[in-house]
């Protein structure tokens, strides 16, 4: 599935949802060898934001400290 989002430096409109499935997307065509590391890893970090900022707002919410997510953490969780 290519993603709608191919600018970098600009955050899209999507839920956290909507940006951890993209991410998934993303880890299943670099796993796969339709993108490499690097390039997976570049068109990630926009999705990235969205779900830290969206986490911390829930960890801020209950009380509790938030870790962000790597690009790391989801290849080794795997595709989907």
């Amino acid at each position: 599935m290519q993603s709608e989002f191919n600018f970098v430096n600009e955050a899209p409109k999507i839920s956290a949802m909507e940006a951890r499935q993209e991410v998934s997307h993303l880890v299943l065509r670099a796993t796969t060898g339709g993108l490499t590391y690097d390039e997976a890893k570049t068109l990630a970090k926009p999705y990235l934001a969205i779900m830290d900022a969206r986490g911390a707002e829930i960890a801020k919410k209950h009380g509790k400290k938030y870790t962000p997510r790597s690009f790391g953490y989801f290849i080794r969780l795997g595709p989907g």
